[in-house]
């Protein structure tokens, strides 16, 4: 049973045959690799962007975030998640190519990260923070979403 609607590059190929789930593979290496790299920027965007005032609102150091490996191993997992999520939504695609995962990962982060990022500011936090996640989020699912669509496996050419 599908459940997702059907329309064009949706469940179909350019001919208008059904895929096959060996169409829609998600590519595990660059789930894990596009993953790890946007942990680290993740580090690196904080660190150089947050900055002091990031630790204060947190309420720990910048030091002590790093120190903890329990997070680390819950923002390696989100990260997992986010990356699986747009490589099977970049698989569902016809084109999968550099610039149609440069497109998944704005469309999600516009449609779905940024506005989630933005309540904090919506409820009166600092207009400061919301820059520095907002920034981070989209930078990050553009980086997943190229990684994700380059290395997308590609069709199968079927006579």
């Amino acid at each position: 049973m599908n459940i997702l609607p059907r329309g064009r590059g949706v469940g179909e190929d350019s001919n208008g045959a059904e895929e096959t789930g060996e169409d829609m593979r998600i590519n595990w290496l660059g789930v894990i690799v596009s993953a790890i790299i946007i942990v680290a920027l993740r580090y690196l965007w904080y660190a150089h962007f947050g900055g002091a005032d990031w630790g204060r609102l947190l309420g720990s150091s910048f030091g002590q975030v790093q120190a903890d490996h329990r997070q680390a191993l819950y923002e390696l997992v989100n990260a997992l998640v986010l990356c699986a999520a747009l490589g099977w939504v970049i698989g569902r695609l016809r084109d999968r190519v550099l610039s149609t995962g440069i497109g998944v990962g704005i469309l999600a982060c516009v449609g779905f990260a940024l506005t989630t990022a933005s309540d904090g500011f919506i409820h009166g936090g600092p207009m400061k923070n919301a820059l520095v996640d907002g920034g981070y989020l989209l930078v990050a699912y553009v980086i997943a979403g190229a990684i994700l669509g380059a290395m997308a496996p590609k069709r199968s050419v079927s006579a």
